[in-house]
């Protein structure tokens, strides 16, 4: 990361249209004097990306009781994947239903717009738990439509955080004949399953 100064419009103006594609910039403060304007603009990749990234991780990491992990981190266009592996299988990062890690994704993708003033999409995958998640979820999505057809009424879930809702209602597209809503607040907020017919209820 560099912080470049520029004393002249045009020479801001030149330096974006030249800016190379795996560049970035965020103004970080600009100047205006009687004669001159003076910005004052962070120069950055996606290298200083990645390592500010591993910084902070490491960090929230450390306040947990989470020993001996490794992570690896890729960096696709907008989206961030975050691979962790830790020997503790029963680690914290799995428990309270996935809401630990959704609010370190959450408290990343702040820490990254602070500081580069751009939005990611962050996925943390804990000892490859997003797998088991996926097949876990879709047992609970079979559960459902089987106690909807039984009982002819909704299915309430229970609650989950954002992303798992995410991926629910990505699997209940995929199902003719049922659709998906989410409800209530906070951590209360959990998904409705519905026959299609019965969208009222």
């Amino acid at each position: 990361m560099t912080i470049k100064i520029f004393k002249k419009q045009q020479e801001l103006n030149n330096f974006i249209t030249d800016l190379k594609s795996d560049s970035f910039y965020r103004i970080l403060d600009t100047e205006k004097g009687l004669f001159r304007t003076i910005t004052k603009v962070l120069v950055f990749d996606s290298e200083d990306i990645e390592n500010y990234l591993a910084t902070q991780l490491n960090q929230i990491l450390e306040m947990l009781p989470v020993k001996d992990f490794q992570e690896k981190i890729y960096l696709n266009d907008k989206k961030i994947y975050i691979k962790i592996t830790c020997e503790n299988q029963n680690s914290l990062l799995l428990q309270k239903y996935g809401y630990v890690v959704s609010a370190i994704q959450n408290l990343l993708i702040s820490y990254l717009f602070s500081k580069f003033a751009q939005w990611y999409q962050i996925s943390i995958n804990v000892n490859n738990h997003l797998h088991n998640q996926k097949y876990f979820l879709k047992k609970q999505i079979y559960f459902a439509i089987k106690n909807i057809k039984e009982k002819n009424k909704p299915f309430h879930l229970k609650p989950m955080p954002n992303d798992q809702r995410k991926l629910v209602h990505n699997l209940v597209k995929e199902i003719d004949g049922f659709t998906s809503l989410s409800e209530g607040k906070g951590f209360l907020r959990h998904i409705v399953i519905k026959t299609e017919n019965n969208v009222e209820q």
